[in-house]
Formats: structure tokens, C-alpha cells, sequence
């Protein structure tokens, strides 16, 4: 279910949107929600969030419906932006180009240096 969230974020950065590494997908769907108030991505979130973090794992169903949402929402955000805006981000490698998170650059520096 979290991959079905990371094709909407991939599909944002691919039309610019700058997607921080270091928030929650709740505050990352806000964030998101502002740049493109027309697709509910709000919503979204909150659903994938309580069944991932819920106290019982998804069932099928559930994952299913997540995977679903993604077209529908990666359709709408490219909706949102000018036509000459969607070819380059269809095309766009930006996406596969990850920032590292916090605890990755903590990682890092510990590594370089474990005094």
C-alpha cells in the first residue's frame, strides 16, 4: 500500500512538485493537496496510513483499493498542470532520482565517522 502512495509522490515529482523526505505521508499529502487542490489526496493518505499503521494488517481488498486510486489520482494531477507540462513529466527521470531521508544522512555520518 505504501508503493501505491510512492506512484502518486513519484508521479507530483515528476511535474515539480518538491517532495520532502522527512515528513509523514499525512503531512506530505497536505503539502501535496495545496500544490493541487482539485485531486484528494488527503483522504488518500489517511486510508493507507490506517491500514498500514492500523492494528490488524490489510487485507486484499484494501491493498487493492489503494492500488486502484493511483491512476485515477496520477490522471488528475496531470490534469492539473498545462498540456505542455504533461509530456516532459510522462518522460521525466526525476522521480527515480531519491533524496536520501534524514535517518539515511545519520547513517551516513556515523559511518564516516562512529566516535
Amino acid at each position: 500500500m505504501s508503493g501505491a502512495w510512492d506512484e502518486i509522490v513519484d508521479r507530483a515529482r515528476d511535474l515539480g512538485y518538491r517532495a520532502p523526505s522527512t515528513v509523514t505521508r499525512r503531512e506530505a499529502a497536505v503539502g501535496l493537496q495545496e500544490s493541487y487542490p482539485a485531486v484528494p489526496v488527503v483522504p488518500l493518505a489517511a486510508d493507507i496510513d490506517a491500514a498500514v499503521f492500523g492494528p490488524v494488517a490489510p487485507d486484499e481488498r484494501h491493498r487493492d483499493a489503494a492500488w486502484e486510486a493511483v491512476p485515477g489520482t496520477t490522471k488528475a494531477l496531470l490534469a492539473q498542470v498545462p498540456w505542455y507540462r504533461r509530456l516532459p513529466a510522462l518522460v521525466s527521470l526525476r522521480s527515480l532520482r531519491r533524496r536520501p531521508t534524514e535517518a539515511e544522512l545519520a547513517t551516513r555520518r556515523w559511518k564516516k565517522d562512529p566516535s
